[in-house]
């Protein structure tokens, strides 16, 4: 069970994640929250928590585009590496790839 105390707000939560997993997801929220803290200034908790949020929405986001472009040059890689394995061997062996 993992305890949390959020700009005023305290409850507790409970994950079939270890403990050290929960901590590190929390203090990440936290550091936002201190982000939102030092650049807006407000008093508005929920600003802030949604504010919070948008942050780390942005940061899944970031994440997800870089590793789907990093899928698509894998495969193009392993597509042009395709066909240069052919090239090769149709030189190598020409008749052998002429009747594939």
């Amino acid at each position: 069970m993992l305890k949390i105390n959020i700009l005023g707000t305290s409850f507790a939560i409970e994950s079939d994640e270890p403990i050290d997993y929960l901590q590190t997801i929390l203090d990440m929220v936290k550091e936002r929250i201190i982000t939102i803290e030092e650049s807006f200034p407000t008093t508005d908790s929920l600003k802030k928590a949604i504010l919070a949020c948008f942050l780390l929405a942005e940061e899944v986001h970031i994440l997800k585009n870089r590793q789907e472009e990093s899928h698509k040059l894998n495969e193009e890689e392993s597509s042009f590496v395709d066909r240069m394995i052919h090239r090769i061997d149709e030189t190598i062996y020409p008749s052998e790839t002429s009747e594939k």
